[in-house]
């Protein structure tokens, strides 16, 4: 009995280089889908970052033109002197530039970035859109032969619509920085 055993470890030992061998290529391709699935990972976030960080940027941008040029206000502006003298007036505003170039060239990647802002970002630049085709609608001239009641209510459609759009845009804003902080140098 003694006999056997001995020779079942002599023909268990011939085996072990090969073990170890194969534990060898278990543990480094392991080791190997670790290290690359951690650099894909970290890879993913950079860029996730960089893309909120350009949003960000962009809807910064159009919220302070807004804000410069003084739009809500004027907008209001127009309504209480049409409220006040039942009187027409016409606000023109011409729309040179495409404002939305980070969200035309990355919108295909939307879905790197951490779950809220996707749909948040979707959000603003619809309704951006639409206020661009109101202001358009105002300018081309579609609504010139609108009573002004209907003028009116337009045009209050119009100011609650750009307002909504710059309070998502500023939530879009504090999301961003809450997820990514600005790193201080």
């Amino acid at each position: 009995m003694g006999l056997e055993i001995t020779e079942a470890a002599v023909g268990l030992k011939d085996f072990i280089p090969l073990i170890n061998i194969a534990l060898g290529v278990i543990i480094g391709g392991a080791i190997s889908y670790l290290n690359t699935a951690r650099l894909e990972t970290r890879k993913q976030e950079t860029e996730s970052r960089r893309l909120a960080l350009a949003f960000q940027g962009e809807i910064q941008a159009l919220i302070g033109i807004i804000d410069r040029r003084k739009y809500l206000v004027t907008i209001q502006w127009f309504i209480d002197q049409m409220e006040k003298t039942d009187k027409r007036y016409n606000f023109h505003l011409h729309i040179r530039r495409n404002y939305f170039l980070v969200y035309q060239n990355n919108v295909s990647n939307i879905g790197l970035l951490p779950c809220s802002l996707p749909g948040l970002i979707a959000q603003f630049y619809v309704q951006a859109s639409a206020v661009l085709e109101d202001i358009e609608s105002l300018r081309d001239g579609t609504l010139d032969e609108v009573n002004l009641p209907d003028f009116i209510s337009n045009m209050k459609t119009l100011h609650s619509l750009l307002k909504d759009t710059v309070l998502i845009g500023e939530k879009i804003i504090e999301k961003t920085e809450s997820l990514y902080p600005s790193k201080k140098r």
